[in-house]
Parts: C-alpha cells; structure tokens; sequence
C-alpha cells in the first residue's frame, strides 16, 4: 500500500475574516461555501477547507500550491498567531475498508468532498483546541507565583494597580478562548449530514477532544480561582488602607482635643 498523500491543518490566527476571503479567492480558486467553511478546489482536485475561527486545512497540497493559499490567508487574518500550530497526517484511499486511523495514518473509504469536510472538522476543533491549551497553559504559568506566594506568605507581592492589571490581563486571555468556545460544539454541518456523523464522531475520538475539553474546563476553574484570590486582596487591600484611614482620623482627633 502506498502512502502518497497528506493532510496538513494549520492555525494560523484567532480568526479570518471569511466574506472578503471569499471574494478574494473566488478569482484564484474554484470555491463554494459550506455554511461558514470555506471550500478549495485546486487545479489538481485537491481540497482545502478554510474555518472562520482561524484554521486552514489542506488535503494533498503541494508545497507550492499550500504556501500560496496560506500567503492569501494573511491577508484576511484577524489577530494572527505568532507561532502556527501544524498538525500533519499521512493518509490513503482505499474503498474497500472503514474508516481508520493506525500509527498517523489514516485510511479513507473515499474521498468525496462532504466527507473530507466532516474529518476536516474534527481536525480543525482538534488544532484549534491545542492553541487553547497552549494559551491557558502560559496564562496558569504566568500567574503560578500568586498561587505559591499565597502558599509560603499567606499574601500577593503585588500593589493594588498590579493586581488590577493582573486580573485585567487574566480576564482578557479567558475571554479571548471562551468567545470561540462554542465552536468546539458538534457542527451544525454535521446534523445536516446524519450519514457523516459516525465518520466525524470516530474521528474527534480520535483526537481525544471530548477529554481535551474537560481537562481545559479544569484548567479555567484554576484562572477562575487565581482571579478569586486577586479579589479577594484586592478587597483585603482596600479594608486594610480604610482601616489606617480611620486610625490616623481618630489619633487626628485626638490629638485635636488634647491641644484644646
């Protein structure tokens, strides 16, 4: 059996802006549009998908043909990712067999363009989970000194604007994952599609997207704790600093009355 082609699936940005994308390649490519999923027909009959939420994914591009296509994804990209996230497989078709996924490996029992959207979708939520890993996983990293310094000194070494700024800079990275959280939902592609859904379904398992979510769900209850107990010495703060307010008011006054 030889195993010729690839499929490579890239995050390149939080976003892409898909109708000017659309209307840009529409002059390059032969495209349609699958509900927001952009599809890519090369001259060659090879398919690529292009997801709103930042992921491109390439079915037995070439070299030349993959950078082009991701050269005009630049153009229309909302907040780019420094460093892309590529997930690449080997793959084979063979219509005598069921869907299959051996060693990064995967064996085809076709290659119609429905059912190469399916598997693109469990791809893409797949990669683009792993950019959400890899974002809460340098915000916990970043914060991990208020957790050890509340451990060892019962306190945070920080003023009441750094602390401020810190649940800023939290609360921003939080929002910034949980506003495309959804999209790691069953797609509503796939309920149009009753007869792909096994295919999709296998796949995701695949690529353990179920449990990856639990665990980035236990991963926000830790950012969620974190900011908790930025409040919380935000509020201790603030009680500590009316209390000496009060103190230095009363010795004022007292000192007041003794002079008089």
């Amino acid at each position: 059996m030889n195993i010729d082609k690839k499929v490579y699936a890239y995050c390149t940005a939080q976003s892409y802006k898909i109708d000017g994308l659309y209307d840009f390649l529409q002059d390059k490519y032969k495209i349609s549009l699958v509900r927001d999923v952009i599809v890519v027909e090369s001259d060659n009959k090879n398919l690529a998908f292009i997801f709103s939420y930042g992921v491109c994914v390439l079915w037995n591009f070439d070299y030349e043909s993959e950078k082009r296509l991701l050269e005009h994804l630049l153009k229309f990209t909302t907040k780019p990712i420094d460093e892309h996230i590529v997930e690449h497989f080997a793959y084979h078709i063979d219509d005598k067999v069921s869907l299959s996924i051996k060693h990064d490996i995967i064996i085809l029992p076709q290659n119609s363009t429905l059912f190469c959207l399916a598997l693109s979708h469990a791809l893409a939520q797949s990669i683009k989970l792993s950019w959400f890993e890899t974002s809460i996983a340098k915000v916990i990293q970043q914060t991990s000194y208020i957790s050890e310094s509340m451990a060892n000194d019962g306190k945070i070494p920080l003023s009441r604007k750094e602390i401020a700024k810190e649940r800023g800079r939290i609360f921003s990275e939080k929002s910034k994952i949980l506003l495309q959280y959804d999209l790691l939902d069953t797609p509503e592609f796939i309920w149009e599609h009753p007869e792909l859904e096994i295919f999709y379904l296998n796949f995701a398992r695949y690529f353990e997207v179920k449990p990856r979510v639990e665990l980035l769900n236990k991963k926000f209850e830790i950012l969620q704790e974190i900011m908790e107990m930025l409040a919380d010495e935000l509020n201790h703060q603030h009680s500590s600093m009316l209390e000496w307010i009060i103190i230095i008011l009363i010795l004022i006054e007292i000192v007041l009355v003794f002079f008089h």
